[in-house]
Order: structure tokens, then C-alpha cells, then sequence
């Protein structure tokens, strides 16, 4: 399979990408804590891939961003009230997806 370079998603390149407006952001966050620091790769991913969805049909990776799933039936996913609803085991194994 081959994956032509402009749809690999690199956080080195979003960074360069979306310059000095994302480098302002990322600083904020580690002013507000200094594990984010860890993270700011998965900050600029999330960042992209918002930017792309926002951008709707007019995306290159809209025919992907279309093709996820709308619904999850998960743990992770799950809201507290959603838990409540659950028998006691099941929102016991639910949850420890959510962990």
C-alpha cells in the first residue's frame, strides 16, 4: 500500500504548518502545566484533524474524516449517567475501560 506524503500526519510538520498561532497556543498550555509538554505532539494532531473536519468537503481527507464511526459503544466513551443505567458488573467493566 502506498500513502502519498501529504497524508501523512506528522506533528513536526503540522507545527510548521500552522506556525507562531499554534507555537502561542502550546505555550499556554504548558504555562498551565508542565506535563503537557509531553503531549503537545497529540495537541497538534487533534489540532490538524479539527482543522480538516471543520473544513468539510473541501478537506483532501474528508472521504477519511466521513468514514469514522459517528457512535461509540464503549467504556471510554461512556458518560457517567450512562453507567448508572448499567447493571452493576457491566458498569463495573465498563468503567474499567474508561480507566
Amino acid at each position: 500500500i502506498f500513502v502519498p506524503a501529504n497524508f501523512v500526519l506528522s506533528s513536526n510538520d503540522i507545527a510548521e504548518e500552522f506556525g507562531g498561532t499554534l507555537e502561542a497556543a502550546e505555550n499556554e498550555l504548558v504555562q498551565l502545566d508542565r506535563n503537557t509538554e509531553k503531549r503537545l505532539p497529540l495537541f497538534r494532531l487533534m489540532v490538524k484533524l479539527m482543522t480538516e473536519y471543520d473544513e468539510g468537503m473541501d478537506s483532501v481527507f474528508y472521504p477519511w474524516l466521513n468514514s469514522l464511526p459517528r457512535q461509540f459503544y464503549n467504556g471510554v466513551s461512556m458518560t457517567d449517567e450512562c453507567f448508572e443505567c448499567l447493571p452493576p458488573y457491566a458498569a463495573m467493566l465498563s468503567m474499567s475501560e474508561k480507566e
